[in-house]
């Protein structure tokens, strides 16, 4: 200890004091920028790889880090050395626009990316719509692009900040079941709830697909009162089902027990109704669904019954 005294003593009045003050004010600020640095890493980028389950991308640190260090650099530049860093700040965000530039897609990408993982918005494996892209499954994530797979097969990789900034409908949150609708235009001569009573019959005679826990709604949503000719009622029918990607094998046994229900009580869909007459006929015409369209089957998240 004497020894180690004695050194000190020996060499500290051959360093200037002004020497050791700089010294301690630039580790002043280097010291709180290290510790800043340790402290984004442990309490943000921990966190944050442990919600998502996937690692921080290094672009992202190093961005984090250096704006870290460059602010220190600048504080030691301007109060330290007592320097102006006018030039330096006007060259730096030169430098910072051109690389802004440079990144700007990756960046936005990014930080969609780290937005949709925090809000868990979709998940691997989650039968989804997003915006304009058909209904497909959600096959993996990560911090720039979302990759789906559609019902034929093919791979569409979507730049996260396009799904972020688009609608997005997840039909396996917050559970794997989901409400189908499929309308039915049948002539109102017949009893509606004779009519309701064997759609309701005929989707809970699928075996397999519908949830049995749930009644289907059914209700009449158009209904023309001209002529008895010409009245044509649309049978809207909600039901639940479960697994999105069966969506069209429900629908099709949905439909085909329909079908065969109702010719088995000698009800026949209206598929093109007879107008005789003008104009006003032929419009009122064209509100009715035909053949074709009775096949075609609109999906809902849940019925609106307003």
């Amino acid at each position: 200890m004497f020894i180690i005294r004695w050194i000190i003593e020996q060499h500290i009045h051959s360093i200037p004091i002004e020497k050791i003050i700089r010294a301690f004010q630039i580790l002043w600020w280097i010291i709180p920028a290290v510790l800043l640095n340790m402290a984004v890493k442990r309490f943000l980028w921990l966190p944050l790889e442990e919600t998502t389950g996937r690692t921080v991308p290094n672009l992202i640190r190093f961005v984090t880090a250096s704006l870290i260090y460059i602010l220190a650099l600048f504080g030691i530049i301007a109060f330290v050395l007592e320097r102006p860093i006018t030039s330096l700040l006007a060259t730096s965000g030169v430098v910072t626009v051109i690389i802004g530039l440079a990144v700007q897609m990756n960046l936005s990408n990014i930080f969609s990316g780290i937005a949709l993982n925090i809000d868990r918005s979709l998940r691997i494996g989650d039968w989804v719509k997003i915006g304009a892209f058909d209904d497909s499954k959600v096959v993996n994530m990560n911090w720039r692009v979302t990759q789906i797979e559609t019902r034929l097969g093919y791979i569409v990789s979507i730049p996260n900040s396009t799904v972020a900034t688009s609608e997005i409908y997840n039909f396996s949150y917050p559970d794997n079941q989901y409400w189908l609708r499929c309308r039915v235009p049948i002539n109102p001569k017949y009893d509606p709830n004779k009519v309701e009573e064997i759609l309701l019959k005929a989707v809970l005679s699928v075996e397999e697909g519908v949830v049995k826990d749930f009644k289907p709604f059914i209700w009449l949503e158009k209904f023309k009162v001209e002529q008895v000719s010409k009245l044509v009622g649309i049978y809207v029918i909600f039901f639940k089902t479960e697994n999105y990607q069966y969506k069209f094998r429900v629908l099709k046994s949905v439909w085909k027990n329909i079908w065969i229900s109702l010719n088995q009580a000698g009800i026949i869909p209206t598929t093109t109704p007879i107008f005789e007459g003008g104009d006003e006929e032929k419009a009122l015409a064209a509100d009715v669904l035909t053949k074709s369209q009775l096949q075609e089957m609109v999906v809902g998240r849940s019925p609106r019954l307003n």
